[in-house]
């Protein structure tokens, strides 16, 4: 088992936020993606499927970034991780922001067992999008 497998397996089993919702973790990555899509935190059908932009969101990111299901949903490609790996459940007028403690739990890991990373800000004719693009 690699440690990005064992990292993989420590988030997907992360009960850190058990006290104010339901865990499920939803996260996408593998050490040789190019590409780090960072998000708010799941929404309910996410929640249930276990499938990161698994809505209407997801379907118009993939529009935006010109990819189809299969290059999308390949984490040899593209890693996706939320600053909230969990649903973070419903408010008066919509989802709840992710909860505080996940970021801070979860988001050095993945990058920081790459080598070299480059922020990077697209803007497109819809959407601005922060992308972490890794290089050799």
């Amino acid at each position: 088992m690699t440690q990005f497998d064992n990292l993989r397996d420590l988030i997907k089993r992360c009960e850190i936020c058990k006290d104010h919702l339901e865990p499920r973790p939803v996260i996408q990555f593998s050490p040789n993606a190019k590409l780090l899509l960072i998000g708010q935190a799941p929404g309910l059908k996410v929640h249930q499927t276990g499938i990161p932009f698994n809505d209407p969101s997801g379907d118009r990111l993939r529009q935006w970034l010109e990819l189809d299901k299969d290059t999308f949903y390949n984490p040899e490609h593209i890693a996706i991780m939320p600053m909230g790996l969990c649903y973070p459940g419903k408010g008066k007028t919509g989802d709840l922001p992710p909860r505080p403690e996940c970021a801070p739990q979860w988001h050095q890991s993945p990058v920081s067992t790459r080598s070299h990373a480059e922020y990077r800000n697209d803007v497109t004719d819809r959407a601005i999008c922060t992308k972490l693009l890794f290089t050799q």
